[in-house]
Parts: C-alpha cells; structure tokens; sequence
C-alpha cells in the first residue's frame, strides 16, 4: 500500500502526537497534515481531518484483537509501555486513543523498564528457581525512532530502576532513512534524474533500504535490485548496487555512536552514585 498509494498511508505518527501543526514531517511521509483548532497537528485524507488520537485507536483495536484472541477473554484496563520522553500531553492523547478502543489506562510505563521486567521474569522461569542472585542489568532498547537504555537492579521478585536515558530521532527508521537518501542519491546519479518528488519510487528504495539492513545484520553484503522503475521523464530503468555492511555503519555510524556514549554516561553515573 506504501508503494501504490503513499499519500494515503499513515505512519511514524507517534513522532507526531502532541505536537503543533508544522510544515517539517519526517523524513519519506507523503501523507498531507492540517492543523486542528487547538493548533495540534491533524492527518488529512481527502479533505476529512483525522486527529492523532484517532489514528492510534486503529492501531489499538488491532493490539486488542490480538491480545483477547491470546487471552481469551476481554481485557479492559492496561498498563501501556511509551517512549520514556513522552510527557502529559503524550499521556492524554493515548488514553484519549485507548478510551475510543474500549480501555481504560491503569498506568504507563517507560519501554526499557517494562523490557527489564520482562528479562527478570524470563530469569526466574529459565531458572526454575527463585534463588537467584542479585543481578545489575543494563536494558540497550533501541526501537523504530527512539533509543532507551535502562540501569536496573534485579533481585528473585523486584526491579529497580537505578538510572535511565532516552533521546528521539534515533532508531531503525532513522537508519532506513539514511540509507534510502543513499540509495535514490546513486540512483539520480546514474541516471542523470531526480525522483525524490515521485513518493511511489522513493517508497519502492525505501522498501529496499529496509530490506537491506536487516540482510545486512548476518552478512557482510547484499544485493539491492529495482527493475521496472519509471522516471518522471518516461524512462523505464533498472537499479542494482552492491551495499555492505562496512558501508551501512558508515552512513549509521554517528547515531550508533550516540548510543554507546548514553550507555557509558549511564555507568559512569552509577559508579559516581
């Protein structure tokens, strides 16, 4: 759908939540933004105003599908993991979404506390035993636009939080941003075009970009191959380019490194603490 109809598809959104109607959208999002009454940014689709709100509660309705068909039975209040930057008005524009999907918010939790969690209890049920010893964990939470790292204290039946970062604009997506810009940069200069204005193409490299990295996370090389690619000026071309691993950190490099220097902030707090 990204690919036949890009100016209808609605993602990385949650950049967006809270934040005042702008002209600046990430990177590669084709859909159309209008500003509310309040001022907060709103998607427009075919002239019909969807506040943000309401586009997570589709995104809801579908965890809540998922999750009842698993527990098989309803389920009506939730602890809901966010970035650990989200603030109050982040908070109310998701119990607002929740609200509309039938839940009812008992809390929020940053991710990389609630990935903590989850690894203390897979200690203890690995285990088999509650007699485990006291464990300091450093949780590395990189996701699809934020980074968290996490310091915890585990024992057998608790998790403390010792100290925490959180920094936006770093993640997954942001790789497949850098490297898609790689990709049609190449591209453009081969062919002696520009197609950064065609979103049906430029989703067709991002595809590829998103394809590529994860390849790349068990080889050393890929092969990116575009046939069928028509240019604005009719041409009908083909693009195909080796990319390896080498070059991928070289274009992710900085923001790799951003994570590495949070995590040894975080250590070099907690030994002064």
């Amino acid at each position: 759908r990204m690919m036949l109809a890009p100016d209808r598809c609605i993602w990385r959104f949650k950049e967006l939540l809270g934040q005042p109607a702008c002209d600046e959208l990430p990177a590669w999002t084709h859909f159309h933004t209008a500003p509310l009454a309040d001022g907060t940014i709103a998607v427009s689709i075919d002239g019909e105003l969807i506040s943000l709100d309401e586009v997570a509660a589709h995104v809801l309705q579908a965890l809540k599908d998922m999750a009842e068909s698993v527990l098989m039975q309803q389920a009506q209040r939730i602890v809901m993991t966010v970035p650990a930057h989200f603030g109050d008005v982040q908070h109310e524009l998701l119990t607002q979404a929740c609200a509309l999907v039938g839940w009812e918010v008992v809390d929020f939790l940053e991710e990389s506390l609630a990935a903590a969690m989850a690894y203390a209890h897979c200690r203890v049920q690995l285990a088999q035993t509650t007699d485990l010893p006291d464990e300091t964990a450093l949780v590395y939470n990189l996701g699809g636009g934020t980074f968290e790292a996490a310091l915890v204290a585990l024992s057998a039946d608790n998790v403390q939080l010792i100290d925490m970062v959180s920094r936006s604009r770093v993640g997954g997506t942001y790789f497949d941003d850098r490297l898609t810009k790689y990709l049609i940069e190449r591209f453009e200069q081969q062919h002696e075009t520009r197609i950064s204005h065609a979103p049906a193409l430029v989703e067709r490299f991002r595809f590829a970009a998103h394809l590529a990295k994860q390849n790349l996370s068990f080889e050393e090389a890929t092969v990116i191959y575009l046939p069928y690619l028509e240019v604005p000026d009719g041409r009908i071309l083909t693009f195909v380019h080796n990319l390896s691993a080498t070059k991928l950190r070289e274009l992710v490099g900085d923001l790799m490194e951003q994570t590495v220097q949070d995590c040894l902030m975080l250590c070099r707090r907690a030994q002064r603490d």
